[in-house]
């Protein structure tokens, strides 16, 4: 009797147990059961809806940005005023007009800049100014202001030329490379490039001989890259082996639509 009293309390403890694995397992089928059309429906309509409101957000935001775009053009253009309230040099030698602009990606963070090059005045004023627009405080904030001898590239590096060459560089015009730095939304001197052109002088200010042997193609030129503070000098290189620094590290240059500063062309961004 004993012996059957045991086996019936073991089979019932069998079929308690199967029953507790089939209900949670009933439970784990219910609970990972696929939505229905009408779950997939609705969540699909959140997501458009979020869409929709993000584009809507940018769309503002972009309007936003070329509307103090074309108030800082036209403050420029009838006051001779800059974004930071700076006037520009009053020996303006030509009309207003004779100055260019864009509104353009150029460091390619998905948000257009604005470029305004200073060029109808004396070479002593003349000045390039890249700018980009704060959502929070609705200003401008300064990117790069620079000689405006300007060559973008499609990396968003920038190279912009020195306003006077009186070293040995002959026609080659020395430059310094800006790089973006996306953590400051704003640009920084990476090299100064300037080239020794042998036919212009056999020795330099240092009483340095002209460098034969990094001067491999033999066409008298050499070219530096340079510490952009003039701390270091880099060593000479060739023409071949500078053109292949730059297709592995500066890009390829991107033509900017620049426009005459004209109130019909502000008027008219888009």
């Amino acid at each position: 009797m004993k012996k059957r009293v045991i086996t019936g309390l073991m089979a019932a403890s069998v079929i308690v147990s199967l029953a507790g694995c089939g209900a949670g397992q009933k439970e784990s089928v219910e609970s990972t059961a696929p939505a229905t059309t009408t779950e997939t429906v609705a969540a699909s309509q959140v997501e458009t809806a979020e869409a929709t409101e993000t584009e809507k957000t940018v769309q503002e935001d972009r309007a936003a940005r070329i509307k103090a775009y074309q108030a800082a053009l036209d403050n420029i253009y009838q006051n001779h005023i800059l974004p930071d309230g700076s006037e520009l040099r009053d020996d303006i030698s030509g009309e207003m007009s004779g100055n260019k602009f864009a509104v353009y990606d150029v460091d390619h963070d998905d948000r257009e800049e604005l470029v305004f090059c200073y060029t109808a005045t004396s070479m002593a004023s003349m000045i390039a100014k890249i700018y980009d627009y704060d959502e929070a405080s609705g200003e401008l904030y300064e990117e790069l202001s620079q000689f405006p001898m300007l060559t973008f590239y499609d990396n968003a590096t920038i190279g912009a030329g020195i306003s006077h060459n009186q070293g040995y560089a002959g026609e080659f015009w020395p430059y310094t490379f800006y790089t973006y730095d996306a953590a400051n939304d704003s640009y920084r001197a990476e090299y100064f490039v300037d080239a020794w052109d042998k036919s212009l002088s056999e020795v330099n200010y240092n009483g340095e001989a002209f460098p034969d042997d990094a001067d491999k193609d033999g066409d008298g030129i050499v070219y530096y890259l340079e510490a952009p503070d003039g701390s270091e000098t880099g060593e000479p290189l060739d023409k071949d082996a500078f053109d292949q620094w730059i297709s592995e590290n500066v890009g390829k240059e991107e033509n900017i639509p620049f426009q005459d500063l004209t109130e019909d062309a502000i008027s008219q961004i888009q």
